[in-house]
């Protein structure tokens, strides 16, 4: 196994010099592309160092390094970890000037430059700029950057780099070049640089000073009819930020480019983001209705970076979270503000529950701001930016929305143009508001997700609430943590007796309410007001008078699924009796759903097995999973009329009613005479959300008609990348996926190793799928890791995110754990990138 050396946050150092402008020359060859790069370098007076460290790859090619004009001899250079450190610098001014070659073809892993279906494309965060030259690669060095692009004319007619064009003009041979300057400082993971054959389509935001911001989506010609959504969501969000924060685009200049060979979603370089394709890419005929939303969501993610991540920075990527966590934070309120609150708050919930939480309760866990870490890819986890989101969240719960509003301003002014701490933003919220925000720190520092147990106590006089907090971090000297309680007390008539904030900021606490009504249900933790495990013995009726009577969405979702996940969980009932309590409160809901049509959507959508599993006694996975099947097949038939007419009367219509209708073809599709209501949806859906819909329900039915389907939809649209995923993740989805199945998505002539859309459609895919995993372990895990180890030789990041299956193996049988663990130890050698082999030693 390779050696696995911990970078530890407590030894950060700042660095002896700094750089304060970079001159980059690419002259642009698909196996041999030159790199020249002159960095203009000062002591920094806070050291008494004199060394600079270039970082370096095993695979940098350096061809010359001098140091103010004085050639070194490449050969005595002093180079330790791939990295060439320049020691007892003497001239407080320094000038560096190297070059080195690349082979952008060769770059398999998709970090640095690469070259991506005739396109050159870079992508560098967190390291990746020293896959492009030797450089002092870390985020707080920050510096001006002008870019020379050389590259043969026919082939790469468009030439990007961050900032304004400067120059552009025609050289002998069939070359042509671009020079590009970005007149703010930014560290070198913000770098980029595209380059190929491409068009775009344009468009211009006006500032509130009257200025224009020019706007372009650059993708391939032929793809460029799908960019039109992603470009007025860019508009949207300019819109946005400028509402909600008062922070206006600072470039006149505004680039996208859609990449179909992309590691992540997108990344935020300064004026020039390059998105993953799919992440671009849409039109009704391609793209569901989430499709949408997402794509509106990252678009404005990765424009919020201008502010939060780019104009202030991570001192360190221990405070990563400082800028993804705050800018998931603020994609997720463009979105609330947008569209629904209610139901944005949910989908944000669902996405923290069912990936966040398991990772926090497993071997994996860390804080939002780590202590240490080996290979800092692997830190770009559901932690650090859906739970960091929260923790961000806890900010505006606290403090009010324009509470919020005045400390992120007052932070970015504080810090514009530097790199930052966790620390520093906390200061500057709490400074900006005059505020006590202490307890909040430890929610940076402690891993795990906090236990909020609740009791209720009844006198004459009202109600007390006694709140007890546990935490499952690791070690001494754990501190009790900030955590706001949002709860209501509702009666049984529906009325909304009280309403409160309560803040837990000791071990235990209580608070008492005034309440002549003993019988009130108690709606906790509204709006999921603070990211916790809650633990309160509810009753049926309080959970059916929350869930029917709540104002917070929110509150009646989540009593909705503690109701049923109490029926499915409960070992003591008989599989009658849980279908009986499953659907009696079905009469009343279904005379509701015209009301709120994409509410009652995700209202009456069953929690997943896997919560049921975490959440209740019953830890069977397979028993869960089939008595989830029978009450929603006993619903289904026992009130099919009532089905048939909410989906007949929402078979035209809107997004909700699109959600609704779909909701209700997953009942009916339970029942066998509508496999053919399942097929007529998909023969005669006009949008992708209703045809994904019925492919879905036959497949995950296990329909007589699905291979049918399967092959109709392959041929309709094997031409468009982003659906041919969907037809991959959708069959490694399945709970009755089989071996020789997996074995021929994989041999399928669609399927591509090398593309990280492609690999994640089936292995993680196939690695969320624990219903089907915990049936044969024995046969399912050894097949995964073998995939993910092949994986690993073209491309590590990709592989090691394949690898969260064996970190979570708490509920399989004990035998069946040990097997797994002896099946990882058996791979782990030196033969693994460092990546992986840090996920898989972790997850032991």
């Amino acid at each position: 196994m390779p050696v696995l050396k911990k970078v530890l946050r407590q030894d950060y150092q700042a660095p002896d010099f700094t750089v304060s402008d970079v001159a980059l020359t690419f002259e642009l060859k698909p196996v041999d592309t030159l790199v020249t790069a002159t960095l203009t370098l000062q002591k920094n007076p806070a050291t008494s160092g004199r060394t600079v460290i270039l970082n370096g790859t095993p695979t940098s090619e350096l061809i010359a390094l001098s140091i103010n004009g004085t050639a070194l001899n490449i050969h005595e250079l002093t180079i330790m970890d791939d990295n060439i450190h320049l020691t007892d610098l003497m001239d407080d001014a320094i000038t560096i000037t190297l070059s080195n070659r690349l082979k952008p073809a060769n770059n398999t892993a998709l970090e640095g430059l690469y070259l991506s279906n005739g396109i050159f494309c870079t992508d560098c965060e967190p390291e990746g700029f020293r896959n492009i030259t030797y450089f002092p690669d870390r985020p707080d060095i920050m510096a001006k950057y002008t870019v020379t692009i050389i590259a043969d004319q026919e082939k790469c007619p468009v030439l990007l780099s961050n900032g304004n064009l400067i120059e552009a003009k025609t050289l002998d041979n069939g070359l042509h070049q671009a020079i590009w300057h970005d007149p703010f400082p930014k560290p070198s993971y913000l770098f980029a640089l595209v380059a190929g054959d491409l068009g775009f389509i344009e468009d211009q935001h006006m500032r509130p000073n009257g200025t224009p911001v020019q706007l372009r989506i650059y993708a391939a010609h032929n793809e460029l009819e799908q960019c039109h959504y992603a470009l007025g969501a860019l508009k949207r969000a300019m819109e946005w930020d400028e509402k909600r924060f008062d922070l206006v685009c600072d470039v006149d200049q505004y680039n996208i480019v859609a990449i179909h060979d992309f590691n992540g979603g997108a990344m935020e370089n300064k004026g020039l983001n390059i998105f993953n394709a799919k992440y671009v890419l849409a039109n009704s005929e391609i793209a569901t209705d989430a499709d949408f939303e997402t794509i509106e969501s990252i678009i404005g993610h990765e424009y919020f970076h201008n502010w939060t991540g780019n104009r202030v920075t991570c001192r360190d990527w221990f405070q990563l979270s400082l800028k993804e966590g705050l800018t998931v934070f603020r994609d997720q309120e463009f979105t609330a503000d947008l569209r629904h609150r209610g139901l944005k708050r949910i989908d944000d919930v669902k996405m923290l529950r069912n990936y966040q939480f398991p990772e926090d309760a497993g071997p994996l866990k860390h804080p939002i701001r780590p202590e240490s870490y080996v290979e800092m890819r692997n830190f770009y986890t559901t932690t650090v930016y859906e739970k960091g989101a929260e923790v961000v969240r806890l900010y505006q719960t606290l403090l009010g929305q324009e509470g919020f509003k005045r400390g992120l301003n007052h932070y970015l002014d504080r810090f514009d143009g530097t790199a930052a701490t966790c620390d520093d933003f906390l200061q500057s919220i709490a400074e900006a508001n005059n505020a006590d925000l202490s307890g909040l720190e430890h929610w940076y520092s402690q891993a795990g997700t906090p236990q909020l147990h609740v009791t209720k106590t009844v006198n004459d006089h009202g109600i007390t609430l006694h709140f007890k907090q546990y935490l499952s971090a690791e070690g001494e000297n754990l501190k009790p943590q900030l955590i706001p309680i949002n709860f209501a007390l509702i009666s049984k008539e529906g009325d909304m007796l009280h309403e409160d904030l309560f803040i837990l900021n000791a071990w235990e606490d209580e608070c008492f309410i005034p309440c002549e009504d003993q019988t009130a249900a108690v709606s906790l933790l509204r709006d999921f007001s603070a990211p916790v495990l809650l633990h309160y013995d509810y009753s049926t009726d309080e959970l059916l008078t929350i869930a029917y009577y709540d104002t917070d969405d929110f509150a009646r979702w989540e009593a909705a699924q503690r109701y049923i996940a109490s029926i499915i969980g409960n070992p003591d009932l008989t599989l009658e009796e849980k279908q009986q309590r499953f659907s009696d409160p079905l009469a009343y809901l279904l005379t509701m759903c015209k009301t709120a049509p994409n509410f009652y959507a995700l209202f009456l959508t069953p929690p997943h097995a896997e919560f049921i599993q975490r959440t209740s006694r019953e830890k069977n996975l397979h028993k869960i999973w089939t008595d989830l099947e029978a009450v929603m097949t006993h619903a289904a038939k026992r009130y099919e009329k009532e089905w048939l007419a909410i989906y007949e009367n929402m078979a035209i219509g809107n997004t909700a009613a699109r959600d609704l209708k779909n909701c209700v073809l997953a009942y009916l599709a339970k029942l066998p005479q509508h496999e053919l209501t399942v097929t007529r949806q998909y023969e005669a859906a006009t949008n992708m959300t209703d045809r994904m819909a019925a492919l879905r329900a036959a497949v995950m039915n296990n329909h007589s008609t699905q291979e049918t389907l399967l092959n109709l939809f392959l041929e309709q649209f094997k031409h468009y990348p982003s659906v041919v995923d969907k037809w991959f993740s959708l069959q490694a989805s399945s709970p009755y996926i089989t071996l020789d199945q997996l074995n021929l998505l994989r041999a399928h002539p669609a399927f591509n190793m090398h593309n990280p859309n492609r690999v994640r459609s089936l292995f993680s895919a196939f690695g969320q799928n624990k219903v089907a995993l915990y049936q044969q372990p024995s046969v399912f895990y050894p097949w995964l890791l073998e995939n993910i180890v092949m994986i690993d030789k073209i491309n590590p990041q990709v592989a090691a995110r394949l690898a969260t299956p064996f970190s979570q193996l708490d509920f399989l049988p004990k035998a069946d754990k040990n097997d797994v663990h002896s099946l990882v130890n058996s791979h782990l050698s030196d033969s693994l990138s460092k990546n992986l082999a840090e996920q898989l030693s972790r997850s032991l």
